[in-house]
C-alpha cells in the first residue's frame, strides 16, 4: 500500500500488465505548490492510496488487499474477542459499539469496491 500524489485523476482500477493491477481509494484533490514555476502558482493534484491486487482479479479480492491495508489480522481478531468478551460482560459495551462501527466501515468499503468493480468490467 501507498499514498501516493499524482498531477491527473488516477484510474479506480489499473492493469498494470506483471498480473498485478492497483486498486486505487480515498480520492482527495488537493492543492500543491507548483515549484516548477517561477510564481509559484498552486496546481491540483489527487492524493489518494493504493494497494497491489494480484490476478484473478475480483471484488473479493481487492477487498482483501484495502482491508488488509486498513486493518491487520490482528486488529480484526482483537475487534472480535473484544466484542465477544463484552457480550459475556467480561468488558464493557463499548467494544460491542467498536465492532459496530468497524463492521460499519467494513461494510461501506465493500459496497465501494463493489461498484467501482462493476464499473471496471463494463
Amino acid at each position: 500500500m501507498n499514498k501516493v500524489t499524482s498531477n491527473n485523476y488516477p484510474k479506480i482500477i489499473e492493469e498494470v500488465g506483471n498480473g498485478s493491477f492497483l486498486y486505487h481509494f480515498n480520492i482527495k484533490e488537493i492543492e500543491k505548490d507548483n515549484y516548477m514555476l517561477d510564481d509559484k502558482d498552486k496546481i491540483t493534484c489527487y492524493e489518494y492510496d493504493e494497494v497491489v491486487v494480484w490476478s484473478p482479479i475480483s471484488s473479493n479480492a481487492i477487498t482483501k488487499a484495502v482491508m488488509n491495508f486498513l486493518w491487520s489480522k490482528d486488529a480484526e481478531q482483537k475487534y472480535i474477542n473484544d466484542y465477544n468478551a463484552a457480550v459475556l460482560g467480561i468488558l464493557d459495551s463499548s467494544y460491542i459499539d467498536a465492532y459496530k462501527d468497524f463492521m460499519t466501515q467494513r461494510k461501506s468499503i465493500k459496497e465501494q469496491i463493489d461498484k467501482d468493480y462493476s464499473e471496471y468490467i463494463k
